[in-house]
């Protein structure tokens, strides 16, 4: 889906459907596996400084729980501004310290925004940072690593070997 610059006139222009999107070869960084048909709607309008699009989309997506590793379902929603700049505005730009209000900005080059490329964006900006299976996931075991929501292992945490010396050295001066 791309979205042509020289054909926006200056009035809004509302884009919306359904697609099937996926990221690289079906999975993305981190296990990340889009199920349904991305639902998108967005309001492109064209500035004599760049290309506003402002929408929102929705995805059902499956990743991985931060802690024990099941697959996890969850229905994203998200709502975005992107302001588009020319890539070739970029030229010759100094360098300066960017503001909040410059992190929604992106470019565009050949004369066209790519709707799918923005919506992929989108749905990865979207994904909670630690994804869990539940609230009260207890993990992996650092030791043997069973599922502990399944079944308790018998391992004891033992102290890591790193830090023997200083341990040794605490014995030391304690006694």
């Amino acid at each position: 889906m791309l979205i042509i610059v020289d054909e926006l006139s200056k009035e809004p222009r509302d884009l919306s459907g359904r697609v099937e999107l996926g990221l690289g070869d079906g999975e993305c960084r981190d296990g990340l596996v889009i199920n349904k048909p991305v639902a998108y709607k967005f309001e492109v309008l064209k500035k004599d400084s760049g290309v506003r699009v402002r929408g929102n989309v929705k995805a059902g997506v499956e990743v991985s729980c931060s802690r024990c590793t099941k697959r996890v379902s969850i229905a994203l929603a998200r709502q975005f501004t992107v302001f588009f700049v020319a890539a070739d505005a970029l030229e010759g730009a100094f360098e300066a310290e960017l503001g909040e209000d410059d992190l929604d900005i992106a470019h565009y080059d050949g004369g066209s925004i790519d709707g799918l490329q923005l919506l992929g964006e989108q749905i990865i900006l979207g994904l909670p940072m630690k994804a869990l299976c539940e609230e009260d996931c207890k993990g992996l075991c650092g030791m043997c690593g069973i599922d502990l929501n399944r079944i308790d292992c018998d391992c004891e945490p033992g102290a890591d070997p790193l830090w023997a010396p200083l341990k040794a050295l605490r014995d030391q001066l304690e006694s």
